[in-house]
């Protein structure tokens, strides 16, 4: 059985099983349309499913336009409270992906 549905596992991912949920941050970066996917795992990088859902951002990333992915970069920066491991890996992902609007981030 192919399963290629956000809404598949969104009811997994917001539910209380930690091993469960985030074993679905992990399944849907697999999907084929990352633009649907990237608004889940922005909204998990508050909470306690942070760690995991900032990790799956960086192969998102990559199969989404530049633009996009400046804007939810911008979104990150914009929160008001961010962790610190997910300022830390996004700071990291912007080197990695050296676009012009990430290396002007980093300066």
């Amino acid at each position: 059985m192919k399963v290629n549905n956000l809404a598949t596992f969104e009811g997994w991912i917001a539910g209380e099983d930690v091993t469960l949920a985030e074993s679905a941050l992990k399944a849907i970066s697999y999907l084929d349309d990352a633009n649907l996917v990237l608004p889940t795992l922005l909204a998990n990088l508050d909470g306690d499913r942070a760690k995991v859902a900032m990790y799956q951002l960086q192969k998102v990333f990559s199969q989404v336009l530049a633009s996009t992915m400046n804007s939810a970069i911008d979104d990150l920066f914009a929160r008001e409270k961010l962790k610190i491991t997910v300022r830390k890996e996004t700071i990291r992902l912007l080197g990695m992906i050296q676009t012009p609007r990430s290396l002007e981030i980093l300066k």
